[in-house]
């Protein structure tokens, strides 16, 4: 009843703050994406609420009294849309096939929690044609794996929200494209990450690619495709981005903030 009910309600403009906290505009709520969270029964949460060019999650609670929803809180999720290129990229190592495409990310250069060479992200690539999804990660501080022989994690995401906290939501998925070096192999995979807010996210591996035409490591860059139909519905999600060693107990860099389109 609860979900039928917000869903008469995207239609409606609500007011939220922008990022500043000053001033609040109306808010388009078409694209909006409903999540629910059983630990807060009396919550709503929305995803994709567009504000002047900006997407934002917020959470949400009916309030009787007003015949209204009041705003608990609200999170920036990304700016303004990526549209990914059109190229067809030849995977060898070699950046100058992405040359002429932005970046879909940027990270500030240093900011890698334990300073390994080889894993600080620098520039985030995604470029597509009629059968592969390319993905390209430029790392600043040396080349990949450089930081130790263990096994090595460059992983990107694409989400239905851009929360930090989506491990506590259900209605969301995110498919997760992922280039590990597990000496002395090389591994391409895709999985899907379906999240329950009692479970986590439950990982769902997909598929395996041949490394050898898949995956390709230059000098401080990694480039990898993808078939671009087990990618899924790509448009609207939330990119991210991430590299992590295994002998660490986290990711040494993550790079966020983008929808694509």
């Amino acid at each position: 009843m609860k979900k039928m009910l917000v869903l008469a309600l995207l239609g409606v403009l609500l007011a939220v703050f922008s990022a500043d906290l000053a001033s609040a505009v109306e808010a388009d709520l078409s694209e909006a994406i409903l999540f629910t969270d059983t630990a807060f029964p009396g919550f709503i949460k929305l995803s994709n609420i567009g504000v002047s060019g900006n997407y934002y999650g917020g959470t949400f609670r009916w309030n009787p009294n007003r015949n209204s929803l009041d705003i608990i809180g609200h999170e920036w999720e990304a700016g303004e849309e990526f549209e990914i290129p059109i190229r067809t990229i030849t995977i060898d190592g070699d950046a100058v096939d992405w040359l002429g495409i932005p970046a879909v990310l940027t990270d500030p250069v240093g900011d890698d929690n334990f300073g390994l060479p080889g894993d600080d992200i620098q520039e985030v690539y995604l470029a597509k044609d009629n059968d592969f999804m390319y993905f390209g990660i430029k790392i600043a501080d040396g080349a990949p794996l450089s930081g130790g022989s263990g096994h090595m994690h460059f992983q990107f995401s694409l989400t239905s929200a851009g929360w930090s906290d989506l491990v506590k939501l259900e209605n969301h998925f995110a498919v997760f494209t992922t280039v590990s070096y597990d000496p002395p192999n090389w591994d391409v995979s895709l999985e899907l990450h379906v999240v329950h807010s009692l479970s986590g996210a439950i990982p769902v591996h997909l598929y395996d690619y041949d490394p050898a035409t898949h995956v390709g490591v230059g000098a401080e860059f990694v480039e990898w495709k993808v078939p671009i139909d087990d990618c899924m519905v790509t448009s609207g999600k939330y990119a991210e981005a991430w590299t992590h060693y295994e002998t660490q107990p986290s990711p040494s860099d993550v790079a966020k903030g983008v929808r694509v389109k």
